[in-house]
């Protein structure tokens, strides 16, 4: 087992409600819940750091990409008689 330590946070009584609930849905205590919602919540943001240094190595390196514009159209029409495919890259950094 690797060694642990201990972070005080407050929480408002809605949060910790909720909380609790999950606790007791899982049969866990609260400081697993929270440890497991940490470990989740830093993966994500591990993750979404590395597509942000992955696409700017990208745009460096002269990628081709879609014009800010085209893409905000493409989104715009989504779920609308508008939709249509997704624009194809343009431009060259």
């Amino acid at each position: 087992m690797s060694a642990t330590t201990t972070i005080r946070i407050s929480l408002s009584e809605e949060l910790a409600e909720r909380l609790d609930e999950v606790a007791r849905r899982t049969e866990r205590d609260r400081e697993a819940v929270v440890a497991d919602a940490i470990e989740t919540f830093l993966e994500e943001e591990d993750w979404h750091a590395g597509a942000i240094a992955s696409a700017i190595a990208e745009a460096d390196s002269g990628g081709l990409f879609v014009p800010h514009e085209e893409i905000d159209k493409w989104l715009a029409g989504w779920g609308t008689d508008e939709e249509t495919a997704a624009p194809e890259p343009t431009i060259r950094r």
